[in-house]
């Protein structure tokens, strides 16, 4: 839009302005809107920042950035951005023939206008990844909350530090007892938290051992969560379990007893968890895999004891399946009982599906963060496309009045000045879709059970439309005014 300056330039060259003191005073214009933006930035910063460390859970203090260095850069950059925004119109303005520009007869180079439609479609180029990312990621917390974990989250209370109890036992059983109580178990870690300890096993006859990360469940854990048992039975008091063992389908598989695995004898290889020699267990159980930990890791080979066994210590959490039109109730009926089995131990619980949800939180926070970031980029996009229509419609105002005096309808004027921009816009999707596409594959690969890029596509589709949508509002303002002014105005006035 600099160029709307080219007759009050060739009017001061007239009066005697050199070419030094219009590349100076394009510059320092240029350089103050820059430097008064840096500055207004740092001060929206530092309104911002509590909000965004409560939002994220950081403790960012802008005062530790404000270093001589830093404040150095963020000038030498202001500065820098200024120039390079003053250059054009410093050195190609400047340079007008006066009595070119006075007579009217300055034809608008089309050198710049590359870089003001590259300007256009790389905002919508980052607005439009920024879209398909947010889209993308939302498809993933989406799937990772409804994903089938192997076992049933809802409605699940877990206890946890049951290693302070006085009598382990009869707090249980005095639990059960409790109105809208279904069932309870216990285990040493519950899915997606807690310690899985590790230990070597090795098949009777077989001289290589095998190392799986280790549970420790109580009778009826796995009715409790709902888990399925592939073949065999599960821990119970009707069987002295002390020896006995299960294994998930990828523990059974890793020992090669997959294909009949019921009563084939393990021996637990000596180590921390048994330091007095190996121990020789049965294998009375196979359970179907499950997530037993964030679905950012794949499951792994695991072995489960019983609480009678050696291990049975280790029992720690309890979990209780309940009513959740009790929930409340329960939970206060259990910290009475606390009080009185745990005296000295901070009475803690939580829900299942909660702590889950807490596994992909920073996911979660990503994705609202993306959501604020589309938002900013699309405006900074509306703002570059608004201006280059601004620009561009008001050079073409006398061909619109022409166009109009030789029949052309409003319409037709409309659709002709949205199809320039159309181009930019289709060009920005073009360019977007790959790079999205590496962007969130790369985000992915770090879930082990993620969607896939194929299953993706509306997300594509939705960001191109939305970019379209957009500029079709910023760009229709200026179209329609334009198609609907009067064009013997337009055609007469200079």
């Amino acid at each position: 839009r600099s160029t709307e300056r080219a007759k009050e330039v060739g009017i001061r060259k007239v009066l005697g302005s050199e070419k030094k003191q219009l590349v100076s005073q394009f510059l320092l214009e240029s350089v103050f809107v820059s430097v008064s933006s840096m500055l207004i930035a740092i001060g929206l910063v530092f309104l911002i920042i509590p909000a965004f460390n409560g939002f994220t859970e950081k403790a960012i203090a802008l005062n530790d950035y404000l270093t001589p260095i830093n404040i150095g850069l963020l000038a030498a950059f202001s500065l820098g951005l200024g120039v390079i925004a003053g250059l054009y119109p410093a050195f190609i303005l400047s340079s007008f023939q006066p009595v070119v520009v006075l007579k009217g007869k300055l034809i608008s180079s089309k050198n710049g206008s590359w870089i003001r439609n590259g300007l256009v479609v790389f905002q919508f180029f980052i607005s439009i990844v920024l879209i398909c990312s947010t889209l993308i990621v939302g498809q993933q917390m989406k799937y990772l909350q409804n994903r089938n974990l192997g076992f049933d989250r809802e409605n699940v209370l877990v206890i946890e530090r049951a290693f302070a109890l006085q009598d382990f036992e009869t707090f249980r059983t005095e639990v059960s007892k409790i109105s809208g109580v279904n069932s309870i178990g216990a285990s040493s870690a519950m899915p997606g938290s807690g310690v899985y300890f590790g230990a070597s096993f090795r098949l009777d006859g077989m001289n290589e051992a095998v190392a799986l990360n280790c549970a420790v469940f109580a009778d009826d854990y796995l009715e409790t969560m709902n888990m399925e048992l592939a073949t065999g039975r599960s821990f119970s008091k009707d069987f002295q379990d002390t020896l006995a063992l299960i294994l998930n389908e990828s523990g059974a598989r890793a020992l090669g007893i997959g294909d009949n695995p019921i009563g084939k004898r393990i021996s637990n290889v000596q180590g921390a968890n048994n330091p007095n020699g190996d121990i020789t267990y049965q294998v009375v159980g196979i359970i179907k895999d499950y997530n037993y930990k964030s679905l950012h890791t794949e499951i792994t080979p695991m072995a489960i004891f019983s609480s009678e066994s050696a291990q049975g210590g280790n029992v720690a959490n309890l979990a209780l399946k309940i009513d959740p039109a009790r929930a409340t109730a329960i939970v206060d009926e259990i910290r009475e009982m606390w009080r009185v089995q745990a005296p000295n131990q901070t009475y803690v619980y939580s829900f299942l599906d909660d702590s889950l949800k807490e596994l992909y939180q920073a996911e979660k926070k990503s994705g609202d963060l993306f959501f604020i970031f589309t938002g900013i980029a699309i405006w900074i996009a509306c703002i570059g496309l608004f201006g280059l229509a601004t620009f561009i419609i008001g050079s073409r105002i006398k061909e619109i009045g022409v166009r109009k005096i030789l029949g052309a309808s409003s319409a037709k004027v409309v659709f002709l000045l949205m199809n320039d921009f159309n181009k930019l816009i289709l060009i920005s999707i073009i360019l977007a879709i790959p790079a999205a596409i590496w962007v969130m594959g790369q985000w992915l690969d770090g879930f082990a059970y993620r969607i896939h890029m194929t299953d993706t596509w509306v997300s594509f589709v939705i960001g191109g439309i939305v970019s379209l949508l957009v500029a079709w509002l910023t760009v229709s303002y200026h179209s329609i005014k334009a198609a609907m002014s009067n064009p013997v105005k337009n055609l007469r006035t200079e």
